[in-house]
């Protein structure tokens, strides 16, 4: 019977994983709007040519307003728990407009973003979406934009461990 409960925390603890980490080909919305006083503009998931991004590729999102405006979107499962995503300006003419922003949705469900960091402008995360902001003057001269998502690490290799842990020491 104990060596059920600890199998049981055993495959319990390998679902937690699975659904813990970033992966290859998982769908987000990619949302990314252009404003200035004279008016705003968007591109990304549901404007235009825009699609879901499935992480580990790139997207190339034409603006809904304004043809030949341009942002790249690629993005690169680094290690265990941490995703890069690039955004590229370079085609967008950014210092057209005073402030860009970028949505992520659907990266996580279960609250897990621990850490966000940009090379440039702001990111701020709720733990289940990342909002990133930066000026058109900014990205008029740096106009890549790196992006790095941490998540918390998953529970599931906690519970993998005590549960080795735990078997090792019965066995002495």
């Amino acid at each position: 019977m104990k060596r059920t409960s600890i199998a049981t925390v055993c495959a319990l603890g390998l679902t937690t994983c699975a659904f813990a980490d970033f992966f290859e080909g998982q769908l987000i919305d990619v949302i990314g709007t252009a404003l200035d006083p004279a008016g705003n503009t968007v591109w990304g998931t549901g404007f235009g040519s825009g699609g879901t991004h499935a992480l580990g590729g790139f997207n190339e999102y034409a603006d809904f307003l304004f043809a030949g405006f341009d942002v790249t979107v690629t993005s690169e499962l680094v290690g265990e728990g941490h995703l890069s995503i690039t955004l590229d300006f370079s085609d967008f003419d950014p210092i057209r407009f005073e402030k860009h922003l970028v949505d992520f949705n659907g990266l996580k469900f279960d609250g897990t973003i621990e850490t966000v960091a940009a090379s440039q402008g702001s990111i701020v995360s709720n733990g289940n979406v990342v909002n990133w902001s930066g000026l058109g003057v900014d990205l008029d001269i740096a106009p890549i934009v790196k992006i790095d998502i941490y998540q918390v690490p998953a529970p599931g290799a906690a519970v993998l461990l005590i549960g080795a842990a735990v078997t090792r020491r019965r066995r002495r």
